[in-house]
């Protein structure tokens, strides 16, 4: 799939200003340019880079709010507001579409 995208682009001389872009426009120790396998695992490389750093602070917060109870506590009372705000955003909308739909219905 990588590689129809970097076709595509290179058959409609596309250059955004992106990972894959840059990427097309890097060069390597030798200046020549990377070929499609390099550029693909340069992404696939930052790709699991960022999956393993986001598993890594997960981990770390997880370890302290055990470490830290009051601070968990806090964590817990501010999703339950964040969850009930939510819930009750979700019903005021659905009141209102379920009266729309009866104003347009009557008409």
């Amino acid at each position: 799939m990588l590689t129809r995208i970097i076709a595509a682009r290179r058959a409609n001389n596309v250059m955004n200003k992106d990972l894959l872009g840059s990427l097309m426009q890097s060069s390597d120790e030798n200046s020549q340019a990377l070929t499609d396998d390099q550029i693909a695992d340069n992404i696939i490389g930052v790709l699991f880079a960022a999956q393993d750093t986001t598993a890594s602070v997960l981990t770390w917060i997880v370890k302290y709010l055990r470490d830290h109870p009051s601070f968990l506590d806090a964590v817990t009372v501010i999703i339950i507001i964040h969850s009930l705000v939510c819930f009750v955003f979700f019903i005021t909308i659905s009141f209102a579409v379920s009266l729309l739909r009866k104003q347009t219905m009557c008409i």
